[in-house]
């Protein structure tokens, strides 16, 4: 974060602070997405997104025709999603029901869910879940992040191996 843009804000220069913040990356080109931005794709992003923030618990991805909240940008120049904001993961205490009326990618996951399979989003799991511990090892001291904490998290995310997991949103 540059000095200058914090100098003459004391909320955002004591909250923010100025260099290097945590996953901050400029993207040229990025649009919000929009709900006719959504219905114009292929759908196979919402649809994925709505399995991965249900595996996460991330009830922060909403959208409708009366707009929303997506956390998901998209670049046309080069047909490019770029997902953001996974700061409420995690949140065992979300409702399926709930967090389907609301997700952006509930109508896309309805219509194309017989196109996926169970092993290709396990698949994709692993991908992450094979390297939990050095992504555990990585985090800052600062967060001061419990191993009870931790060990929810790894429970949660291995839940996507579980029937139960897939009887809800199959």
């Amino acid at each position: 974060m540059d000095e200058g843009l914090v100098r003459y804000n004391d909320e955002a220069s004591s909250t923010l602070g100025h260099g290097e913040l945590f996953a901050t990356k400029y993207i040229e080109g990025l649009q919000e997405v929009t709900y006719q931005t959504l219905e114009a794709s292929d759908g196979a992003i919402a649809a994925s997104l709505f399995v991965f923030d249900w595996w996460i618990r991330n009830d922060d991805r909403n959208l409708s025709q009366k707009g929303g909240n997506p956390n998901l940008f998209y670049q046309p120049a080069n047909k490019n999603f770029f997902v953001i904001d996974h700061n409420l993961a995690f949140d065992q205490s979300i409702d399926f029901n709930e967090f389907k009326a609301n997700h952006l990618g509930r109508t896309s996951w309805e219509q194309k869910r017989n196109l996926f399979t169970r092993d290709e989003f396990e698949r994709r799991a692993h991908l992450g879940l094979d390297k939990i511990d050095e992504i555990f090892a990585q985090l800052p001291d600062e967060w001061a992040i419990t191993d009870d904490f931790l060990e929810e998290v790894r429970l949660l995310l291995t839940s996507i191996e579980e029937d139960a997991f897939w009887e809800g949103i199959l």
